[in-house]
């Protein structure tokens, strides 16, 4: 028959189980409740020290090692915040758990307070151990000992607590112990050893004696390279490479000028020789150099008498004919064209000496002239274009021993900037190691360790309370349990179980009335378990 064929136990069957077990439950009851006191009282007390980091911004948040050089920006706000999760995983820290366990004394630490404590030790101690062997390179002494730190330390990180305050900068760290000198020492010692421990976290170990060596070699490259650029420059004639470009250009810029004046003035020649020679043609090659004035024509007294014959031989005709007869018109024209030679004989008539044009004599010769200066200004021209070309190429030497000089001159500086920063970085890894030799950190106590000789646990009373409850709970149970009735078969829900009778013979007087009474008490207890039993059947 499957269990969901059963009527499952109620509260009030359980209660009444229990009830019907009070005298086995109320002495378990007690005996659990003594024992309970016992463990109350054997308990040993609980003390705590506490102590306060404050973790300030110094050289530790925002500093670097002396070899980096990665920026010089620093985000405070996170530096802040990782610095004091740092500082915490450093308190955390196996290493600083082991300083203080050395510091205190592992004997003193895994010293056993308390009779718990000790009863515990006692019953540890008649174990039988295993013989230390030496292993590992490691003596069976040195075994021993790092067996007994590792104790030690594990009970340190179990009962020291280091947290960060709330939105602050602070590190609170408490340590708990069955004794309250204990607690203090443990906390103080961890106060005193971490500044130590801090340094030598963010200690640069190497840094000095890597810069000394550094500093030595950078010297000599840097020496190295200003002695081959004083050699070059020795070498070169050149004392300043600047001002042996500034004189070159200064050169190259006046013959530039003197062969655009050159120019100038060839071209100008060549425009006058021009003009010249247009003068020159245009200009007769000789002209008049004396006339002679004051002698009359010869030739105007002829043309006159001529003229007299006419006018008479005129009149004679004019007496003899009409005027429109052909000799009178024909010797009036005679008259006329003689009248009209007459005037132009009029006047006097000069003598002339004819010589050579000087103005032309005068501009051939500045022709020549200019065909001189002409080839003077070639020859010139010639000449400084030889200058020119060779400047150039004197400058283009000049570049070219510029570049090397640059070359070298980049060299020196960077050698010298470099040695002057690995002097500088030993100057900073100097300073570092002092500071590391005086241990300071950005770490300071802001509260010392506190001995507090007042128990800080445990609450025995609450324990107790919780204590009798669970007590209380696990009697009435076991007496519950115990109950006959309970762990019974239970009665089936579909099938009743129909109510026992007296099936034996008629009672008489020789029946046994307590076997009958005995009889009529399992059915009433049946009855009262089952009320169902008493319903009649259909």
């Amino acid at each position: 028959m499957s269990s969901s064929d059963h009527t499952p136990l109620t509260l009030t069957e359980i209660i009444a189980g229990g009830w019907r077990q009070k005298w086995f439950a109320i002495p378990l009851f007690l005996v659990l409740a003594v024992a309970c006191i016992a463990v109350l009282w054997l308990m040993p007390n609980r003390y705590t020290s506490e102590a306060q980091l404050l973790v300030r911004l110094g050289p530790n948040a925002v500093s670097m090692d002396p070899t980096t050089e990665l920026s010089r920006t620093v985000s405070l706000q996170e530096s802040r915040l990782h610095q004091v999760n740092s500082v915490m995983e450093l308190i955390n820290s196996r290493e600083m758990i082991q300083r203080v366990a050395k510091r205190i004394g592992t004997d003193r630490i895994l010293q056993p307070i308390g009779f718990l404590e000790k009863t515990q030790h006692w019953l540890t101690n008649l174990a039988p151990n295993r013989s230390i062997q030496a292993e590992g390179g490691y003596s069976a002494a040195e075994v021993a000992e790092l067996i007994e730190l590792g104790k030690a330390c594990k009970k340190l990180e179990r009962d020291l607590v280091a947290d960060v305050g709330k939105k602050a900068y602070t590190i609170d760290v408490r340590y708990v112990s069955n004794s309250p000198y204990l607690a203090h020492d443990i906390v103080e010692a961890m106060l005193e050893e971490y500044p130590r421990y801090h340094a030598n976290a963010h200690g640069s170990t190497g840094s000095l004696d890597f810069f000394k060596q550094e500093l030595k070699s950078t010297l000599d490259s840097a020496t190295d390279a200003q002695g081959e650029l004083r050699d070059l420059k020795l070498k070169m004639g050149i004392v300043d490479l600047d001002s042996e470009k500034l004189a070159l250009q200064e050169k190259l810029s006046q013959l530039e000028r003197a062969t655009n004046d050159t120019d100038s003035k060839l071209a100008e020649v060549d425009a006058e020789m021009s003009s010249l020679k247009t003068e020159i043609a245009s200009l007769p090659e000789r002209i008049v150099a004396e006339e002679t004035t004051g002698i009359f024509k010869r030739s105007g007294d002829l043309v006159r008498q001529g003229l007299y014959e006419l006018e008479l031989k005129e009149k004679e005709l004019s007496t003899n004919f009409n005027p429109d007869h052909p000799k009178m018109l024909s010797i009036r024209e005679q008259l006329q064209q003689a009248r009209l030679i007459a005037n132009s004989e009029i006047g006097q008539s000069p003598q002339v000496r004819n010589v050579a044009n000087p103005l032309r004599q005068q501009l051939d010769l500045l022709h020549r002239q200019a065909i001189a200066k002409r080839a003077g200004l070639q020859a010139k021209q010639k000449q400084l274009a030889l200058q020119l070309a060779s400047a150039r190429a004197e400058l283009v030497d000049l570049n070219v021993l510029g570049a090397d000089l640059t070359r070298l001159n980049w060299d020196a500086e960077v050698a010298e900037n470099t040695y002057l920063d690995t002097a500088k970085r030993l100057a900073n890894a100097r300073q570092i190691a002092d500071l590391e030799s005086f241990e300071l950190s950005d770490v300071t106590i802001a509260q010392p360790a506190t001995l507090q000789l007042t128990k800080t646990g445990p609450l025995r009373f609450y324990i107790g309370l919780v204590g009798f409850c669970i007590v209380g709970c696990l009697t009435f149970f076991a007496a519950a349990l115990r109950d006959k009735n309970l762990v019974s078969s239970p009665t089936p829900i579909k099938k009743r179980r129909p109510i026992e009778v007296w099936t034996g013979p008629a009672p008489t007087a020789q029946t046994d009335h307590a076997s009958i009474a005995s009889a009529g008490r399992q059915i009433a207890d049946q009855t009262s378990l089952h009320p169902e039993l008493a319903k009649p059947s259909s």
